[in-house]
């Protein structure tokens, strides 16, 4: 049989979660990065042995089947470092901890201290910071921890995989059967950036601040997608906002100018799930129907798809504030991906060109991107007038 029977997904298609790389026994399939800086997928035909296994696998060429719409709950973890340090209302924390207490592991993405963002493996409490946190641009799952996912669950050890829907699928296409012992959450996905981009961002800040220790794509205390960093200031860790020209990221991402060109077509934008459990932030809770709960600190929506879910959304109830809402409520409040898929803007089509080509002033200036600025001093005691009275 020719090589040229191999047909791996439309590049415009491809999710890049590399499960047919994984999959592959003989080595035939290499990343190749595009000019943006996404990677793909791509055979290696002097070593293919068309087995057609990559093929199989692909949840593109054979869509993985989704869950029917599950209940929907506004959450959000009792204890309050847990919230404190989530995006939202740190059920992803809660729902991680009882998987470890139980000797599991959980798996999901983490920061390097160059400015990618990789899937990694964790097995103690103590590692729960390394996952936790919104990373607006796509993670990096790598062979090594596919293989190791396999078999720790082979060992009839329980695994929790949190990833994009995208990246849910390709796992569970990868590990084939309806494993008893693998957890799936899948987030609430408005489109991933690349990571060559937010690199070459991150590497600026670093450059500006060499006593950066981390990166927040959040503002943990107002529940605002707003980019901080943490500093080590006379060995005391402080966080501080961003202002000016790097803060450029997060309204290109909020625009949609920088998503993998696949995100503007996502089979899993839907209702219905491909994960056991769904995670996000519920976005206009309180604006249909009455919320008794204070949300200053962040509020977690959950999905709950399957059985397996609904089983470890129960060993947490002691430890979760949770509320049955309606599905609507926060799609009407700005979750719109779980109806339809970001729109791609006409701009999109030249904007990782111009940046690689002319800079950030460039296309600061070209796309009309918004600038976080300082507040002025008038701003500021306005600002804290008003928390005194809220409080």
């Amino acid at each position: 049989m020719s090589i040229a029977s191999i047909k791996l997904c439309p590049q415009d298609q491809c999710t890049g979660c590399l499960v047919c790389k994984a999959s592959c026994n003989h080595d035939a399939i290499k990343e190749v990065m595009n000019e943006e800086g996404f990677i793909y997928p791509q055979i290696q035909n002097d070593a293919c042995k068309v087995c057609h296994v990559c093929e199989n696998v692909c949840p593109v060429l054979h869509p993985f089947v989704k869950n029917a719409q599950g209940n929907t709950y506004a959450a959000f973890a009792l204890n309050d470092e847990i919230r404190k340090t989530s995006s939202s209302g740190g059920l992803f924390g809660a729902f991680a901890l009882q998987v470890l207490s139980e000797g599991g592991k959980v798996v999901g993405a983490s920061m390097d201290n160059t400015g990618y963002v990789n899937h990694i493996i964790i097995d103690s409490k103590e590692q729960l910071s390394l996952l936790q946190g919104s990373k607006y641009v796509q993670s990096y799952i790598s062979e090594r921890v596919y293989h190791e996912i396999r078999q720790y669950l082979r060992q009839n050890i329980k695994v929790l995989f949190c990833g994009t829907p995208c990246q849910v699928a390709g796992i569970k296409k990868y590990i084939k059967t309806n494993e008893e012992n693998l957890y799936t959450i899948d987030i609430v996905c408005h489109g991933v950036p690349s990571p060559s981009l937010f690199a070459a961002v991150y590497k600026v800040i670093k450059l500006k601040m060499p006593n950066m220790l981390a990166y927040n794509f959040r503002d943990y205390k107002n529940w605002l997608v707003c980019s901080s960093v943490n500093v080590n200031v006379n060995g005391q860790v402080v966080n501080r906002p961003l202002y000016g020209k790097c803060t450029f990221y997060q309204d290109a991402f909020l625009k949609g100018f920088i998503h993998r060109e696949n995100c503007y077509s996502c089979p899993y934008a839907s209702k219905e799930r491909v994960g056991d459990i769904t995670l996000g932030d519920f976005w206009g809770i309180g604006r249909t129907k009455y919320f008794s709960q204070d949300i200053r600190n962040g509020c977690s929506l959950v999905i709950v798809n399957s059985e397996r879910g609904q089983e470890l959304f129960g060993k947490i109830q002691d430890k979760v504030f949770c509320e049955e809402r309606d599905i609507q409520e926060t799609i009407d409040g700005g979750n719109e991906q779980l109806v339809k898929s970001s729109c791609k803007p006409s701009a999109r089509n030249t904007f990782y060109k111009d940046f690689h080509q002319y800079g950030m002033d460039y296309v600061i200036k070209k796309y009309h991107l918004n600038l976080k600025k300082k507040k002025s001093l008038a701003k500021k005691l306005m600002s804290t007038i008003k928390k005194m009275i809220c409080h």
